[in-house]
Parts: structure tokens; C-alpha cells; sequence
């Protein structure tokens, strides 16, 4: 069950005439924040020739995939931030692999398998590359140098991917862990499962079977310039489902339980629930503002699968109540395009990142219908692309225009 509270009195109606005025919504920033702001601090600092896109924690958080415009994959260890300083100057990332021109293309996308044995990526040269790695050490499992499997079924920059969650556990007791200890890798069990990949060009979802992928690469093609890339000799001949409906590129996917289910965003002002047993979507949202709202840039939904927040091309977050199929909430907290919106671990805050250059989390507690807090925790030179919450703490990373990709968290002295 969700821990959020959407308020039990009546919630407006999801509009779909252009009107807010059954909405409730919040001004600039406008909830007062109660006690001093967390004092985030970057604790490492990655650089890059070009912007950095993407960024993808490896489940148990113990090492994170960085995608560049540069086409570099970069595989780095999460610091210890166990005794972190108030005076630390942030250093340069532990890097355990690096591969140049592993896209033709910038990497837009990656995502990190449950099990942490897959890691997949997506471009604007249109194909989904996946790496497998041993999951325990972080590194690739194949004895060739330089390997990894391209898939081709997309016709447009692949702009996310997500792997979708399987019934396996965390823990030797069967449970996915609380946060307050980490279990060693060898006890991650499953396999990748299922792949979701979208973005532009026929807007379509396609849902990919990765141990079929991985079975049909052992016959697949060797090409690329110089690299060991297995080229699938069919394109469709993993995908279990494409998945038709919207109108407009689709930016974002979120998947937040074992099961079917998942929700896509879109330019197409358009957030959607989908279950991938079927052809069509269990839910439609429209845009806040109705159907001519501004797009869906980023979506992301707590654990219960109750409530869903999406980040707006024109600043604004919402709050919106599954089941009751209404919205709760909008407010502003930034000033530019929100590309980025993740509930943390707790689901008592979001995390939200923008185009403004700032990052900002909104305190979840109490009723989602009244004035919610938020505060500025981090900054960067230039647009904020991505922000990703560890998977068992507080602390987040952030990639940027600014050519950096940055580990965030607080200090514990």
C-alpha cells in the first residue's frame, strides 16, 4: 500500500476540456520548509567533452552507467559516503570501464537490470545496445573485447528504456530490502526479463525479451566499425509486444513494482498506463491543463502504484491519483522544462531536475492536496538532464549540459 496521502476529501476531475479550474494549484516555490534545507554536497564530479545525457544505478547502488554525447559508456563505483565531511572537495569517480564510440550516436538512455546482470543504453542513432555484466563486480561477463548486442527495431532516437521488474528478492527473507542494509550481489536472483523501449519516430513502445535477445545473438552478425557488436538478423525477433497509441515522441517510462504494468510520457501531452498483456492502455491522462497541456518530459510513480508525478515542459510538477483517477495537485518548482521527476526510495520525496540548472525536492509528507515544501539542493552550470536517486539512500546523481555528471549527497559530520 502507498504511503502517500492523497487527502481523503474530493479530488477534481482529470480535465480533458483545457480547464484547471477544479485544480488546485500551487504557486513559484510557494510551501514553507520546515527547518533548515538539507546541505547536499558533490561528493565526485565526472567530466566530459560533451553534455552527459544518462545515468543508470546498478540495483544495489554499488556502481552506476554514465552515457555521454561524446558516445562514451562510462561504468563508475558509487563512493563511500558513509563518513562523508562537510568539507569535502568533491573527486574524480572511481571508473571501472570506459568505452568510446560505443553509440554512433549521443546516449540518451540507459537502464541497469534487476538482477544487475544487463545493462541497456539507447541513442538517437536509433538502436538499444545492452551489455551483459557480472553483477557482482560491475563488469562485462563476455571474454571479447569491446561486445555487446544491438538491437534495431526502433526508427528514431530511442529517448528511454526500462527494464521491467520481476518477482525475485532482494534478501534471503524474500523481501526487497528496507534500505537499511545491503545485501551482497550473489543474492540477487532472476533473470533481465522484459525491456521497454520508446521514443521517437513511430512513437511506439516495444516491449523486448532479453534472455531471448541474448540466446538470438549467439547466431547474429558481427558488424560495426571495428567493434564486436551482435547485430540480431531480425529486428522484431525479440520483441514480445509494440505497443501503438501515442502521437507524439514518448520521453519517459517508469516502472515502480514486480508485474505488468508501467506508464509512458509523451510530447503528445499524454501520460498513459499500460499493462503489456494488452494492445491498448488501461489509463489515459491528459495533461493538468487538458488536451492542448503542455507534454509529459518525465514521469515517475511511487511504490504503491497509487500516485503518479510527471515533470512538464513548462516547469510545472503534478500530482495525479491513480485509482481515483483525478489529479491532486500541480505546483511550479522551477523556472525552465522539468526532464527529470523520481519518488526517492521512501516515497516521501521527489526529486526533480531541470532545465532551470537547479535540482529540487518536494517533502511528500502529509496531504498532497495542500501547499507542498520544496527546496533547492543542487545546482549545475548548465541544464540538468537526469536525476536518479541511489536505490537505498538519500543521495542522488545529476547529469548535465555542463559536460559533468555529479554524485550528490549528505554529510554525516
Amino acid at each position: 500500500e502507498s504511503r502517500l496521502n492523497p487527502s481523503s476529501r474530493d479530488l477534481p476531475d482529470v480535465p480533458t476540456d483545457g480547464s484547471t479550474s477544479n485544480l488546485r494549484f500551487q504557486g513559484d516555490l510557494e510551501g514553507e520548509y520546515d527547518g533548515p534545507p538539507p546541505q547536499y554536497i558533490p561528493v565526485t564530479v565526472l567530466e566530459d567533452v560533451q553534455p552527459i545525457r544518462s545515468v543508470a544505478f546498478h540495483p544495489l547502488g554499488s556502481f552506476y552507467v554514465v552515457g555521454s554525447n561524446s558516445k562514451t559508456l562510462r561504468i563508475c563505483r558509487f563512493p563511500d559516503i558513509s563518513d562523508l565531511q562537510s568539507t569535502h572537495e568533491a573527486t574524480y569517480p572511481a571508473i571501472i570501464l570506459q568505452r568510446h564510440k560505443y553509440h554512433r550516436g549521443s546516449i540518451y538512455c540507459a537502464a541497469w537490470s534487476g538482477d544487475g546482470r544487463v545493462i541497456a543504453t539507447g541513442s538517437n542513432d536509433t538502436a538499444v545496445h545492452l551489455l551483459r555484466v557480472d553483477p557482482e563486480f560491475g563488469l562485462p561477463t563476455n571474454s571479447v573485447e569491446d561486445s555487446y548486442i544491438q538491437l534495431t527495431h526502433h526508427d528514431g532516437t530511442v529517448r528511454d528504456i526500462a527494464f521491467m521488474m520481476n518477482s525475485y528478492s532482494k534478501d534471503s527473507a524474500g523481501s526487497p530490502t528496507n534500505g537499511h542494509s545491503s545485501p551482497p550481489p550473489s543474492l540477487l536472483s532472476g533473470s533481465p526479463g522484459y525491456l521497454l523501449t520508446a521514443g521517437a519516430g513511430d512513437c511506439r513502445i516495444y516491449v523486448i525479451d532479453v534472455e531471448r535477445a541474448g540466446m538470438l545473438s549467439s547466431a547474429a552478425t558481427v558488424g560495426g566499425s571495428g567493434s564486436n557488436c551482435l547485430r540480431l538478423k531480425s529486428s522484431s525477433a525479440a520483441t514480445v509486444r509494440a505497443l501503438s497509441g501515442h502521437s507524439g515522441t514518448v520521453f519517459a517510462l517508469s516502472v515502480w513494482a514486480p508485474g505488468s504494468l508501467f506508464v509512458s510520457a509523451s510530447a503528445d501531452a499524454t501520460a498513459r498506463l499500460w499493462d503489456i498483456r494488452a494492445p491498448a492502455p488501461v489509463l489515459i491522462i491528459p495533461s493538468y491543463s487538458g488536451a492542448q497541456g503542455s507534454a509529459f518530459a518525465s514521469v515517475s510513480m511511487e511504490a504503491g502504484g497509487n500516485v503518479l508525478a510527471s515533470g512538464h515542459e513548462d516547469a510545472t510538477v503534478s500530482l495525479f491519483d491513480i485509482r481515483g483517477a483525478r489529479y491532486i495537485s500541480a505546483y511550479r518548482p522551477h523556472s525552465n522544462e522539468i526532464r527529470s521527476v523520481r519518488f526517492a526510495p521512501s516515497d516521501y520525496y521527489l526529486l526533480s531536475a531541470s532545465y532551470d540548472k537547479h535540482v529540487v525536492i518536494t517533502d511528500l509528507h502529509g496531504d498532497l492536496s495542500q501547499p507542498l515544501a520544496c527546496v533547492q539542493v543542487a545546482h549545475h552550470k548548465d541544464k540538468v538532464i537526469q536525476a536518479r536517486w541511489h536505490p537505498e539512500q538519500l543521495s542522488f546523481i545529476t547529469t548535465s549540459a555542463d559536460k559533468s555528471c555529479v554524485c550528490w549527497a549528505l554529510p554525516t559530520v
